[in-house]
């Protein structure tokens, strides 16, 4: 009988509502607050919204939670994770707008936030993210312009959103020379008078094709 109580206290532990100090819960789970360092938690079948609790895990570097069926708002408190170098939220129910407390991830290589229900524009906060090599925003609600500045990006997918301008600022990731994929399809870009609608380096790009 005593064998069977320990069980029942070790399970109760690990799953409970009452996690120890120096623990947080995210989804009946209870993680270590200094040792966790990366959370993959996608096709987990995971509901509900993303805990605010979330943002107490301060040495956390790979957060993973695509493929999910979370809903709500990305909480504020993502911010706090500092030394995240990858965050991938990809295709979950995810609503409201891109907090601008996503720009104190000056850490992140890799941002997802596609196939979601994202809406608003896209915060100026995100080009503080200057070791950004991959942003991918596509399939969401998202408005407004295109004034992405990070000089490092290889890959920028904006693609099926409502975005209507273009600003010049793409032209300084298009000098870099080390963009490999964009893809800007699928928005609200065409404007009435093309050659003063669209950033020079965008329509000598068109140019070269036309040729």
């Amino acid at each position: 009988m005593r064998f069977l109580f320990f069980i029942i206290i070790s399970i109760s532990y690990s799953f409970s509502n009452n996690c120890d100090t120096g623990y947080v819960e995210l989804w009946e789970v209870c993680y270590e607050i200094e040792t966790t360092t990366k959370l993959a938690l996608e096709y987990n079948h995971l509901s509900g919204t993303i805990p605010s609790d979330i943002g107490k895990l301060k040495n956390l570097t790979y957060l993973a939670l695509f493929n999910n069926k979370l809903i709500g708002e990305i909480p504020k408190e993502i911010g706090n994770l500092t030394k995240l170098n990858y965050l991938d939220l990809f295709n979950n129910k995810l609503e409201g707008e891109i907090p601008k407390e996503i720009g104190n991830l000056i850490n992140l290589t890799f941002l997802s936030l596609s196939s979601n229900q994202l809406s608003g524009t896209i915060p100026l906060e995100i080009n503080k993210l200057q070791n950004l090599t991959h942003l991918n925003l596509n399939d969401n609600n998202l408005e407004g312009e295109i004034s992405i500045k990070l000089d490092l990006l290889e890959e920028l997918n904006l693609s099926n959103n409502r975005l209507d301008k273009i600003t010049d600022a793409i032209c300084g990731i298009i000098d870099k020379k080390k963009l490999k994929y964009c893809n800007l399809s699928y928005n609200n870009l065409c404007p009435n008078n093309f050659n003063t609608g669209y950033p020079k380096c965008i329509l000598n790009i068109l140019e070269k094709v036309k040729r």
